[in-house]
């Protein structure tokens, strides 16, 4: 029997297409510990992490809360004390270094694997 994840229980997240089209990675508020991302192109790719309630507002036209670039290969980054979003968490990777870029990934060549925790209702 599977038991379901509480609040106070880490959860896993991944997706194998991240986009310019924004991922729901929580619509809660949470806390992200770490995050693992594959690059297989020979160039950079661009995460994108926004701490907004819904994708309509996570698009090239708002500002992420967390940004970074994911060189060819892996690429994991830990917060130890957590990084808090207090609406929620979506994200997106596009190919351009600002936060205007809209060019999506080649499918299949970028995964993103997040560690969160909720941390409200």
């Amino acid at each position: 029997m599977d038991t379901p994840i509480s609040q106070n229980q880490n959860q896993p997240w991944s997706t194998l297409t991240p986009g310019n089209t924004a991922s729901e990675v929580s619509k809660k508020p949470a806390v992200i510990y770490t995050i693992d991302a594959f690059n297989a192109n020979a160039a950079a790719r661009h995460l994108k992490i926004y701490d907004v309630e819904s994708s309509a507002l996570a698009t090239a036209a708002a500002t992420p809360k967390y940004r970074t670039g994911l060189p060819p290969g892996s690429k994991t980054i830990t917060f130890p004390k957590g990084m808090k979003f207090n609406s929620g968490v979506f994200i997106r990777v596009v190919t351009e270094m600002a936060d205007a870029g809209t060019t999506d990934p080649t499918v299949g060549e970028t995964s993103i694997s997040i560690v969160l925790k909720s941390s409200g209702g």
